[in-house]
């Protein structure tokens, strides 16, 4: 099963691309400036969407390049690796 992180996946395209990765059966984290915001995005989608996929929120602020190392490694360490990286912001 893929691992896919989406930064940027709490609003617009990319919280629709991870609906669709997560309707496909696949592992998706959805990364935002707010862990909050991803968090509640990554549950709405679980509690409406009855698929096979599982999805996961995290904090990942792009503002700032030195935090970014942190939130791959939590990433990678939560779910076994990551096989995709997608930036969906503006």
């Amino acid at each position: 099963m893929k691992h896919t992180l989406i930064i940027g996946g709490t609003a617009g395209i990319g919280r629709e691309l991870a609906i669709s990765l997560y309707q496909d059966g696949g592992k998706v984290t959805i990364a935002g400036r707010d862990a909050g915001r991803a968090r509640s995005v990554a549950s709405e989608i679980l509690s409406s969407i009855d698929a096979p996929g599982a999805i996961d929120g995290i904090a990942a602020d792009l503002s700032n390049p030195e935090l970014l190392p942190a939130s791959l490694a939590l990433v990678e360490q939560s779910w076994f690796g990551l096989s995709e990286q997608f930036r969906a912001f503006r």
